[in-house]
């Protein structure tokens, strides 16, 4: 394979959420056919395959893709695999909002395009985002619903609970890395702030598209014992810390039972 770099940009990132990786894998595909041939496309594929194997998503939609290159039409069936899962994002996305239509506050974590989307759309009048450390997905998308000119706020990622408690925050709304039958995979943080809104009583909301729901239990997926890795595998721990030990993760597994509703696309 050839020099492509947005696939070792992809690979590297840590911050952006799934859906939004996988529209510029796809995009990345198309564009590698259309420049340089199916030989390359599908190079660039395997590469990113080998990486997400891990990530039940990443592998509906690639083996999708793969599927896609090897077809008559690869360039047509790509860009109808791109336009399926924008359509499908669209369509939860709405759900969604619909679904926390009349709420006043509402909080969220990390950075997920579809719970964004749900966000522009209903527009409460008070939004929440968990800053999401160590990187910062959260407060990174909180940057973009200020410029949308949607009323949020940014907190640290031990807040929701006093919050919660207070009756400040009303409900959550969360996206997904996978939807399994028993388990939620999402980003770390995910199962306390499930665990608060169930003591609390407080709506838990999650929100997930088609490639997002995993028909099958998580150790089916995973075997026993096992924890998704992002793909390459953990990154250092100094991101938490440069001098002392550390541990850094990046899933949590939350129980379906935690979760009053899914709106999917």
């Amino acid at each position: 394979m050839r020099d492509v770099r947005w696939v070792e940009e992809i690979l590297n990132d840590r911050v952006s959420g799934a859906t939004a990786l996988i529209a510029k894998a796809l995009q990345g595909l198309l564009k590698t056919f259309r420049e340089r041939g199916k030989e390359e496309a599908s190079a660039a594929l395997r590469r990113l395959l080998e990486a997400h194997s891990g990530i039940p998503s990443w592998w509906v939609v690639l083996k999708e893709a793969e599927g896609c290159l090897k077809g008559c039409e690869p360039g047509s069936g790509l860009e109808s695999l791109r336009k399926n899962i924008e359509k499908s994002t669209r369509r939860a996305a709405e759900k969604a909002a619909e679904g926390i239509e009349g709420l006043r506050s509402v909080v969220t974590l990390s950075s997920s395009s579809v719970v964004e989307e749900a966000l522009k759309i209903a527009s409460p009048p008070e939004i929440y985002v968990m800053e999401s450390r160590p990187l910062g997905e959260g407060a990174g998308m909180a940057g973009r619903l200020m410029k949308a000119g949607i009323n949020v706020r940014v907190v640290v990622d031990s807040a929701p609970g006093e919050l919660i408690r207070e009756g400040v925050i009303e409900a959550a709304l969360v996206g997904a890395d996978a939807l399994f039958e028993d388990y939620l995979v999402n980003k770390v943080g995910t199962l306390p702030l499930a665990v608060l809104c169930s003591h609390f009583e407080r709506p838990f909301f999650v929100v997930a598209q088609w490639f997002k729901n995993i028909k099958m239990k998580y150790e089916e997926f995973y075997g026993p014992g096992k924890f998704p890795e992002p793909p390459g595998g953990f990154k250092d721990p100094r991101e938490i810390n440069v001098t002392l030990p550390s541990l850094n993760f990046y899933f949590d597994l939350t129980p379906r039972a935690l979760i009053n509703t899914i709106y999917k696309g």
